[in-house]
């Protein structure tokens, strides 16, 4: 099995030539990237939405992610600098800019306050660069009014697992909930009220000598911690995360990989396992914010570890069982893995229940 972090092995070595012979499988799927790069996540999601424009309750693209514009495309670029003309002075933070491509731990992300977005219509020369500007960089719709626990934002990220392409089976996994540094103020010109990346948390903490030890366990909760704190606090359903939030994500991760899967190579001996984060308003309406390839393994903290090193090891198993032609199911049914879509199946049972019929 070839198993690499960085996607680069079959860029300098042929599919079924130099390798992914019968009996080898390999981690990555060749035209996976745009799908993990802003510009062109957004830009599919327009695309695919195209195709439900008679069937909005089947999917909007707004409405499954923050409305985006990329700022390397002249029509986009123009649109947001029109946007943000029409309201130089805003209350609160509206708009994010964050680099498209090749961008980790929250680097290249900035709110657009008052000042921001002042230096940004400057740097576009207020539209007339637009078009003349080939830095990747979007502006994307901020969250204006997230869900918080104890006064901080937080967001979910979860694991998509793509185990076969060919047929295509799709899995999901539970991950964690990560929260801000400081409560959420969306005044605020601070960064740490509105980022949730783990990496920077974690060296803010560093520098923090008055940071408890259990810090890091109390900016990353478990999906049990939320579902017990939520329904307490909200009145929800015992059983909500099983009957609604789960549900909500899978659907999203089956649309995400609908809209993508023309660029996949379709090979029956590729996988990949995607870092999915997503965040929900307080209206609790879940939006899909983006995808991270090769997402880190790194037990910052006792329960994560635990859920990783699961993961790692189930998934293993899961991809062995496709090589060796073992009940793949059975091992499925051994692990903490579901089902998105099994292209095995006949017909409509492949979808899950995730779909209505009209909406395939």
């Amino acid at each position: 099995m070839f198993f690499h972090k960085s996607p680069s092995w079959h860029r300098k070595h042929k599919i079924d030539v130099h390798f992914l012979c019968e009996g080898q499988r390999y981690n990555h799927i060749e035209g996976h990237q745009q799908m993990v790069y802003k510009d062109g996540a957004a830009r599919a999601c327009r695309d695919y939405g195209k195709y439900y424009s008679d069937r909005k309750d089947c999917f909007n693209p707004w409405e499954f992610m923050p409305e985006t514009f990329d700022l390397s495309d002249r029509e986009d670029c123009l649109k947001i600098t029109k946007y943000l003309l029409s309201d130089p002075n805003p209350d609160n933070v509206k708009w994010i800019k964050k680099k498209s491509r090749n961008s980790h731990n929250a680097k290249g992300v900035t709110v657009l306050t008052r000042e921001n977005s002042k230096a940004l219509l400057e740097e576009y020369e207020y539209g007339s660069k637009c078009g003349a500007i080939e830095d990747k960089y979007i502006v994307q719709r901020y969250i204006q009014n997230p869900l918080l626990l104890e006064g901080k934002k937080f967001d979910f990220r979860v694991y998509l697992l793509v185990a076969n392409t060919d047929p295509l089976i799709l899995l999901y996994h539970d991950g964690f909930l990560r929260f801000s540094y400081s409560e959420y103020n969306g005044t605020s010109t601070e960064m740490t009220s509105h980022i949730t990346n783990t990496a920077i948390v974690k060296d803010l903490m560093k520098h923090q000598p008055s940071t408890k030890p259990s810090a890091m366990e109390d900016q990353m909760w478990t999906f049990e911690r939320f579902e017990d704190f939520i329904v307490k606090k909200m009145n929800l359903t015992e059983n909500w995360l099983e009957s609604y939030v789960r549900p909500a994500m899978k659907k999203n991760m089956l649309h995400l990989i609908r809209m993508h899967i023309h660029n996949f190579l379709l090979h029956p001996r590729t996988f990949e396992l995607f870092g999915v984060d997503f965040i929900f308003d307080e209206n609790l309406h879940l939006w899909f914010l983006e995808v991270n390839r090769s997402p880190a393994m790194q037990a910052t903290t006792f329960e994560k570890g635990r859920i990783q090193s699961k993961l790692i090891k189930d998934l293993l198993e899961l991809e062995f069982a496709l090589m060796y032609n073992a009940d793949f199911d059975k091992v499925l049914s051994q692990t903490n893995w579901e089902k998105v879509y099994d292209g095995r199946l006949s017909g409509f049972e492949r979808y899950q229940g995730l779909l209505e019929e009209h909406c395939v």
